[in-house]
C-alpha cells in the first residue's frame, strides 16, 4: 500500500478528481485497468529461470511459465527448459506429500 500511496501523491488535481469520481461510481474504470495489468503480468515470462536463475530469452520457444495457486493469490514461475520445469514440479510434489 505504500507504493500506492506514493503513486496517488504524484497525481495532479484533475487526475485525483477523475479517480475519485470513478470510485464513487463503482470503480469500474480502475477495476478494468487493474485487471488488464494482471492479465499482462500473467501472460509474460519472468526474466530468469525459477530453478537455475539463467536469463530467459524473450523470444525463446523453450521458455515455460507455470501459473498456479488459488484465484486470489496467484503465483508464477518461469523456466528455461523442460528439465527445470520437471525439477520444480518434482519438488512441489514432494512438498505436498510431506
Amino acid at each position: 500500500m505504500y507504493m500506492l500511496r506514493r503513486m496517488i501523491g504524484r497525481l495532479g488535481n484533475e487526475e485525483l478528481n477523475k479517480l475519485k469520481k470513478d470510485i464513487e461510481e463503482g470503480g469500474f474504470e480502475l477495476q478494468r485497468i487493474i485487471e488488464e495489468k494482471i492479465k499482462h503480468h500473467e501472460s509474460t515470462h519472468e526474466k530468469t529461470c525459477s530453478v537455475c536463475y539463467n536469463d530467459l530469452g524473450p523470444f525463446s520457444v523453450h521458455n515455460y511459465t507455470l501459473v498456479f495457486g488459488p484465484d486470489d493469490f496467484r503465483k508464477k514461475a518461469s523456466f528455461c527448459g523442460m528439465d527445470c520445469l520437471q525439477y520444480f514440479l518434482d519438488n512441489l510434489k514432494n512438498m505436498r506429500e510431506e
